[in-house]
């Protein structure tokens, strides 16, 4: 029987926490959920990172590829390691890829979008014009750090 299980796209280079979905077996159009993920994430194979918030873990799936070319955005999750790009969070299900009733991707996050909002940090690039006599000479280039904006 289809379903669909919501989870939390965090997408560093606009700085927004949003509700996505996937929809097991397929969605409307027929896509896998494989094929929903990397629309969704912009990739073609994924990774995961486990985490824990308050005891419960997390899944965050990424762009496998991530660290590879160049990163418009970065996020942190509490003191995790960097991701570079968009991705996904789920809760775990306790399931290996090989339990017959394992999901997909993981369960829909119990943790509320506000609460996820204010543990992930955001670092995007910025271009800093050098300016002398009020005409740029140059530039240098910097790390902006800041929290996620929710857009429900």
């Amino acid at each position: 029987m289809p379903s669909q299980t919501a989870g939390y796209l965090i997408d560093p280079t606009t700085g927004t926490l949003s509700i996505a979905a996937i929809h097991d077996p397929a969605d409307r159009l027929g896509h896998d959920t494989g094929h929903q993920m990397q629309f969704i994430l912009s990739a073609k194979t994924f990774d995961v990172l486990p985490f824990e918030i308050d005891g419960v873990r997390y899944l965050a799936w990424h762009d496998a590829l991530c660290f590879e070319g160049y990163a418009t955005g970065l996020i942190t999750i509490d003191k995790s390691p960097f991701i570079a790009g968009r991705c996904m969070i789920f809760a775990d299900d306790g399931k290996t890829p090989e339990d017959a009733d394992a999901t997909p991707f993981g369960l829909t996050p119990q943790i509320a979008i506000t609460d996820l909002a204010k543990r992930v940090t955001c670092y995007r690039p910025v271009i800093i014009p050098r300016l002398t006599n009020g005409a740029p000479t140059g530039f240098d280039l910097a790390l902006e750090r800041s929290r996620l904006t929710v857009v429900s």
